[in-house]
């Protein structure tokens, strides 16, 4: 960052269970989904009813905290227009989640366990370590920045 560049810093937490509720609302506006709500009588539950059980079902299932809002988005963009496949979903889709999360970082410590390995494990060459290793017997040391062999 250099200097009069960034006028604000704004930092982005993790999701809390409100904005979770508030991405659900944005998704599934009752105006927007009447296919949802076909055949419901008017003695029956409300569109409106019917998506806030939804979305106390998807809040309960997101883990406060541990998601980005981003990735709520991308969940809810796979369940466009089916806020039930969204609420029934996302137990589904936060297991997996924690599962790909986990196993990132298990390869991520794989491979600086490696390196960590290499670094504390010198290479050997021919039972000689690569800091130890001789010159082949054929080249001798730089002699007027002209490499000459061992026999001339």
């Amino acid at each position: 960052m250099r200097p009069g560049r960034i006028d604000r810093k704004v930092e982005y937490k993790l999701a809390t269970s409100a904005q979770a509720g508030a991405l659900f609302d944005r998704f599934y506006p009752v105006q927007h989904i009447p296919e949802l709500f076909v055949g419901f009588e008017k003695g029956e539950e409300t569109a409106v009813n019917i998506l806030e059980k939804l979305k106390k079902e998807f809040v309960a299932c997101v883990p406060e905290l541990e998601f980005s809002t981003a990735d709520l988005q991308g969940y809810l963009l796979s369940c466009k227009m089916l806020p039930e496949k969204a609420a029934k979903g996302v137990a589904v889709w936060v297991a997996d989640e924690r599962r790909q999360k986990e196993e990132k970082q298990m390869r991520k410590d794989a491979r600086r366990r490696r390196m960590r390995e290499r670094m504390e494990t010198p290479s050997t060459f021919g039972g000689v370590s690569n800091r130890e290793k001789p010159l082949p017997p054929t080249v001798s040391k730089l002699v007027n920045g002209s490499m000459t062999s061992a026999g001339s």
